[in-house]
């Protein structure tokens, strides 16, 4: 069954930042598919079911060390899109080279119609344990301890940048819009205390009820988001050979971070900085044993905040640009 997940919202200056925390470091779990509430166990289950760690039969004692796991995704282009249109073309000679291919109109058109109305997103999240234990015992449940480090950053472009890559300005007049482009990044890092109990119920049809609870002390190192962005770039015909170049841009942005990544600190980078934000999250979870080999289960978390104090920077920009003929060298 796969978890019920809640998003961490961050709180940055009075707002609200979404950002996803999860299991990427768990090999096991990425193999699953992401769908190992019932099957994770030791380490592994902190972070995606902490009633596993009551569950017998998967020994007394684990420990893990330093594992990362990267997950990168796009919606701009997709490997066959590149393999098809920018990977060139089989060369004439005989050396296995391939010549660079020419994109058609008709190849342009296919390119704009595979990505999505409005945005395309791409996004990239690392997580890595720093170190992991746990304990497991019949008479006393189940105990684990983690630290845990996140970073994620996501950038979601207009449609209209792909658009005026493949065109660029067309001297007979066109226009471009950038709204609803956006960048963000975090980095934040959970200390994580779970416990778990296991009962023995030994009915007709649950043999084993197990509960448990992740405690997570949070530490937000760095956090940045654009709150808006609006821009767009125009070129017209005023005369018989004349043009006028337009482009507008209006944008603002929010940051707060460790004294490392104020310009104005000076500070050297140490992977123990001061936090700039300070939280509290919880893991729920349970696991239910209907028969030897066979359970059920189900969790909910990462559910918290990070409240965001030190560094804060707001950044609000407008610019207007009138050019006259910028077709001309």
């Amino acid at each position: 069954m796969r978890s019920l997940r809640t998003l961490i919202v961050f709180i940055l200056l009075t707002q609200t930042v979404a950002l996803n925390a999860g299991d990427r470091w768990n090999v096991r779990a990425m193999g699953m598919g992401r769908t190992s509430v019932a099957g994770a166990w030791g380490t592994e289950a902190m972070g995606i079911n902490p009633a596993n760690l009551a569950v017998p039969g998967r020994g007394i004692f684990s420990f893990t060390l330093a594992p990362i796991g990267v997950r990168a995704s796009t919606e701009m282009l997709s490997y066959d899109m590149y393999q098809e249109y920018f990977t060139g073309i089989p060369g004439t000679g005989n050396g296995g080279d391939r010549d660079p291919r020419v994109l058609t109109d008709e190849d342009k058109r296919t390119l704009l119609s595979s990505l999505p109305d409005g945005s395309a997103a791409t996004r990239v999240d690392i997580e890595m344990m720093d170190f992991g234990a746990t304990i497991t015992t019949n008479t006393l449940g189940g105990f684990g301890v983690a630290s845990i480090d996140h970073a994620s950053g996501s950038l979601e472009t207009a449609k209209d940048f792909t658009r005026f890559f493949l065109y660029g300005l067309d001297s007979a007049g066109s226009r471009y819009s950038f709204d609803g482009t956006s960048a963000s990044a975090a980095w934040w890092r959970e200390f994580n205390i779970s416990y778990a109990y296991r009962i023995a119920l030994n009915s007709e049809w649950i043999r084993e009820l197990s509960i448990g609870v992740g405690v997570k002390w949070l530490r937000g190192y760095g956090i940045f988001e654009t709150q808006h962005y609006s821009a767009s770039v125009a070129n017209q015909r005023v005369g018989a050979n004349q043009y006028l170049l337009d482009a507008q841009f209006d944008y603002s942005t929010r940051r707060s971070g460790a004294d490392f990544f104020n310009p104005d600190k000076n500070a050297d980078f140490t992977p123990f900085p001061e936090p700039a934000g300070n939280g509290m999250g919880y893991d729920l979870g349970v696991s239910v044993k209907m028969r030897p080999g066979f359970y059920v289960a189900a969790s909910i978390t990462d559910i918290g905040s990070i409240s965001w104090e030190k560094n804060l920077v707001k950044t609000d920009g407008r610019y207007s640009l009138l050019m006259d003929d910028p077709f001309k060298t």
